[in-house]
């Protein structure tokens, strides 16, 4: 019996493993051979920079640049770098999942098909798919949290304060993000705890995190440590209220009963401290929008996590309740068939259906595509577009003149430019307050730089859609840019005004 117990654990242990793993993989796959994510270009530009294996402990300690090393570390033996965070991203997709599995485990302590439901939801929610998508920092920092909060229970002291020690320094290492919310669950996992003697022991094991931390936020220039703040924009405070409230209530409503359900009867200090913390700085815009903590919307994103915690107790709660109807079935049942079907649906559309051809809940329905995009199936285009856009970029290559040509650029195809046009002088236009609902108008910025640009003597092009097919609220160009090659949805414009 041991023994069929065991085996029937070790096959539990490989599939969730390997289910998130191909899940993630999907639409890797269909992709083929680009990559999906906005900020996997920006990993790639930089694993083809390999600056960071070059670098001293000083530098690599001073940023969030774990990944970046190990990136290009396995870069080095790949030789694509493409390929590298092609395959980063489901692995590491799937070793958190696991995590999430082993902290129900060992820490919840639910039974074994409970805990594969956790790692199931994870793998296929498609706000954990977004965060999947190019999050990849922030993936690392929450495997070392998640692992962490499991070494809390540890039974053997030494081994606990050195793993806690170890593994704070990879979380400040990993993400900025992810080590706030580390400082503040352990704070209050302290709190709660009775012996002085545990609070003091867990209290010096953050100390070489807290010291990193400081590290990379102190500011020589000015003397003092520096805070990531920005200003927050909006109408009014109803109206940002109610666009951060919408927000949540959009990557939330398919799975709300049940989330419901397990905030009544889930008591978990390290899920409860989670969603508090995420929640404070979720809203924190509404009371101090010209000194926001920076990207609200990502810790909106991060409550992801505990709230599959609260999915899945809400999930065995109503298994075990309601009238029995036909088929033996009761009502309970019947409510969570419902829902995870809903999600399976939701899920399959988003993982395997391009930007052209999404669902109407991540498409028309959506009104945060800045956050949550239409599909998995871009990356800071549609991959539909993706090889027009280095075809447009390998024609500039061959036919302008490097030396007094300039491309302004807005950030979805400079990011594109890094990669496949490195030698062309390029600008790059940032997409803008992210976490405000004014935004500032692109095609102004555009037209400015062009203009400078022009005045210093230099030939200027952009590239983009054509016939208003235009992503990032830019549906066409302005006037001024006039079309001169064309590679299916995509154009090269020079700046002529």
């Amino acid at each position: 019996m041991n023994l069929i117990i065991k085996k029937a654990s070790n096959f539990y242990s490989i599939m969730i493993f390997i289910l998130p793993f191909f899940i993630r993989l999907i639409p890797e796959i269909i992709a083929w051979p680009y990559p999906i994510g906005f900020d996997t270009l920006i990993y790639a530009d930089i694993i083809l920079e390999g600056t960071y294996l070059q670098k001293n402990l000083i530098e690599l300690f001073k940023s969030t640049s774990l990944f970046y090393i190990i990136s290009t570390a396995i870069n080095k033996i790949l030789g694509d770098a493409i390929l590298t965070v092609k395959i980063l991203g489901p692995i590491l997709f799937a070793i958190l999942c696991y995590m999430l599995y082993l902290y129900s485990r060992i820490v919840l302590k639910w039974k074994v098909w409970k805990c594969f439901m956790v790692s199931l939801l994870a793998g296929t929610y498609f706000v954990s798919l977004r965060i999947s998508w190019e999050m990849y920092r922030q993936m690392l920092g929450s495997i070392f949290l998640i692992a962490i909060l499991i070494a809390l229970r540890f039974q053997n002291m030494k081994i606990k304060l050195l793993t806690i020690s170890i593994l704070g320094l990879l979380i400040v290492w990993s993400h900025e993000l992810t080590a706030i919310l580390y400082f503040i669950i352990i704070a209050i996992n302290i709190f709660t705890y009775k012996e002085i003697y545990s609070k003091v022991s867990i209290s010096l094991t953050t100390i070489p995190a807290a010291i990193l931390f400081i590290y990379q936020r102190y500011n020589p220039a000015i003397g003092s440590i520096g805070v990531p703040i920005e200003q927050v924009t909006s109408t009014s405070w109803i109206d940002l209220a109610s666009f951060i409230t919408g927000f949540l209530i959009y990557m939330f409503l398919p799975i709300f009963p049940l989330v419901f359900i397990g905030v009544i009867t889930l008591r978990n200090i390290d899920i409860w401290s989670w969603i508090a913390t995420c929640l404070i700085f979720t809203y924190w815009p509404l009371f101090l929008p010209e000194y926001s903590i920076i990207c609200w919307f990502r810790w909106a994103i991060l409550l992801v996590y505990p709230i599959i915690f609260l999915t899945i107790e809400g999930t065995d709660r109503l298994l075990n309740i309601g009238r029995k109807i036909i088929w033996k079935l009761n009502i309970g049942k019947i409510m969570v068939l419902l829902i995870l079907i809903l999600n399976l649906v939701f899920s399959g559309y988003y993982l395997i259906s391009l930007p052209e051809n999404q669902m109407e809940y991540f498409g028309k329905w959506n009104n945060y595509k800045q956050y949550i995009q239409t599909s998995m199936l871009q990356n800071s285009i549609s991959i539909s577009d993706t090889q027009n856009v280095i075809e447009a970029l390998n024609w500039m290559k061959l036919n302008i003149d490097k030396e007094n040509t300039i491309l302004v650029l807005h950030e979805a195809m400079y990011n594109w430019a890094r990669i496949v046009a490195r030698d062309i002088n390029s600008i790059r236009i940032k997409e803008i307050e992210l976490s405000s609902q004014i935004r500032e108008n692109i095609e102004k910025i555009l037209i400015r730089l062009s203009e400078e640009n022009m005045k210093n003597g230099k030939k200027v092009y952009t590239i983009w859609w054509i016939n208003g097919k235009g992503w990032y609220e830019m549906l066409k160009l302005p006037s001024q840019f006039k079309e001169i090659q064309r590679f299916g949805n995509i154009g090269i414009f020079q700046y002529t005004p």
